[in-house]
């Protein structure tokens, strides 16, 4: 009976602490894998903490640091999740774990106090089920709180949560020693206030997040109205200077006969004149509108773009067809997997940003590549068992060395002499940090591709920079960035 006893609180540690895990680091994972991972994880917690309590004779709290370093170990090597913040979750994780169990067996020793249950071992079993019931109840209110539990993560308190987190479960252990009833009362009150601290802590760091957050994303829409402002005229501008010889004859007459019935209008006080004024004004109004229908269905030939289901996101890939005819460019565009639930990791309006300012790099790079290469561009959208990237390929020329390795570290730009200033890839690497995305970067030799270079942000959680180029000994005798990684 004790053994099934040991095996219940310790599958209930495993399940609480699984519940608390995927609300700080599995969020973002389809449900399916969240099973998976969840069978994985508490299989192998509980039966390494019943087999070293069993087999190995090891105490607290070795045995949980034991298995947080088992954990942490497999996450990093199978998940290819970063070992630092790994360990701050789950350190953070079993921390709270621990007190949310002390106050399950409280709140289960208060409702159960009044009935008269045995002390054999049916009685028992039947309490250490209940206790994990009402544990795992509590587990699921409190991440049903609106706290942002990746605040933990946060490079400044980062460090607060460890010693925090590793301060209870050394009580913990304490408190499975054989130790007197003040002692108990004492640690409790300590596991008390830590479980305060550690939820007081996240919730301040969530309000201060929350309200950078909010300055920045205003100062951010500001800055994209104005540029998008820009792109629009200039847009505008290029077409108007493409369609300007084909109805420059059609739209004098139409001006012509609008002047002389607006004339008109002035000049009559008949209604009956005025009625057939405005009808006539009506329909050189249709017929401007069917004129400019039928130039822009020319001016794209017809094309249809695959539709991703975020409007704002189609609305911008458009744009970039329109603006790659104009200027001669081959466009496609390749949706991978179904990717309408990309605004939830980012931003519709930030991830249209990122796609502004990349095809922008492009549209450069290109006006300087070899004359006997086609102009292309391909732009790629991805969803790969719940990780997006977006990717855009060019024929452009390739980076500048000396601004490939200072990008993320300053505002840089290899087409300054073309009105380049280096906001994109700025604005690009502030995304990057804020939604934990990785920027890579592959060079292509000239000849062995169509296309000269491949730059991918891949919403992976691990913030990597990487460059994989056939000029990889070149730039790394350049490179002083510590967060480029530089790949043949």
């Amino acid at each position: 009976m004790d053994f099934i006893e040991e095996c219940i609180k310790n599958l209930t540690m495993s399940i609480v602490c699984y519940i608390l895990l995927c609300e700080i680091w599995f969020k973002r994972y389809y449900l399916l894998n969240k099973i998976i991972i969840g069978l994985i994880f508490t299989t192998i917690t509980s039966s390494v903490f019943v087999l070293l309590k069993k087999y190995g004779f090891i105490d607290e709290p070795y045995r949980t640091i034991i298995v947080i370093a088992l954990i942490t170990i497999t996450f990093s090597i199978f998940l290819r999740e970063k070992i630092e913040k790994l360990l701050v979750s789950l350190v953070t994780v079993y921390a709270l774990g621990y007190i949310l169990l002390l106050l399950g067996a409280f709140a289960s020793y208060l409702i159960l106090m009044p009935f008269n249950i045995s002390d054999d071992g049916l009685g028992n079993i039947f309490r250490v089920s209940f206790f994990s019931l009402v544990s795992i109840f509590i587990t699921l209110l409190l991440s049903k709180t609106k706290i942002d539990f990746s605040q933990i993560f946060n490079k400044f308190v980062n460090g607060i949560f460890i010693s925090i987190g590793s301060i209870v479960i050394i009580f913990y252990g304490l408190l499975k020693e054989d130790i007197s009833i003040e002692g108990q009362i004492l640690l409790f009150s300590g596991f008390a206030a830590l479980g305060y601290g550690i939820y007081s802590s996240i919730k301040r760091e969530t309000v201060i997040s929350n309200d950078l957050n909010a300055r920045d994303i205003a100062l951010k829409k500001q800055a994209e109205i104005l540029a998008q402002k820009e792109q629009d005229i200039l847009m505008l501008q290029n077409i108007s200077e493409y369609i300007t010889s084909d109805a420059h004859k059609k739209d004098k007459k139409l001006d012509g006969m609008k002047r002389a019935v607006e004339k008109v209008i002035m000049q009559s006080s008949q209604m009956d004149i005025l009625d057939d004024a405005r009808k006539i004004l009506d329909e050189i109004e249709m017929s401007r509108e069917k004129d400019a229908r039928i130039r822009t269905e020319k001016l794209l030939d017809g094309i249809t773009l695959l539709k991703t289901g975020l409007i704002i996101v189609d609305g911008k890939i458009e744009t970039v067809q329109e603006r790659a005819v104009l200027k001669n460019i081959s466009f496609c565009f390749e949706l991978n997997g179904d990717v309408s639930d990309f605004d939830l990791i980012i931003p519709q309006l930030e991830l249209a940003n990122i796609i502004g300012d990349l095809t922008e790099n492009a549209f450069m790079a290109i006006k300087y590549q070899s004359i006997d290469i086609l102009s292309k561009i391909k732009l790629i959208i991805s969803n790969d068992n719940g990780c997006y990237e977006l990717s855009l390929l060019d024929t452009g020329i390739p980076f500048n060395i000396e601004t490939l390795v200072k990008l993320g570290t300053e505002r840089v730009t290899s087409h300054r002499e073309d009105g380049g200033s280096g906001c994109g890839y700025e604005t690009i690497f502030e995304l990057i940090y804020e939604y934990g995305a990785s920027l890579y970067i592959e060079e292509y030799e000239y000849g062995t591709d169509i296309f000269s270079k491949k730059i991918t942000i891949r919403f992976d959680n691990n913030e990597d920079f990487i460059v994989k180029s056939y000029r990889a000994d070149a730039i790394k005798r350049q490179n002083a960035n510590p967060n480029l990684v530089i790949t043949t």
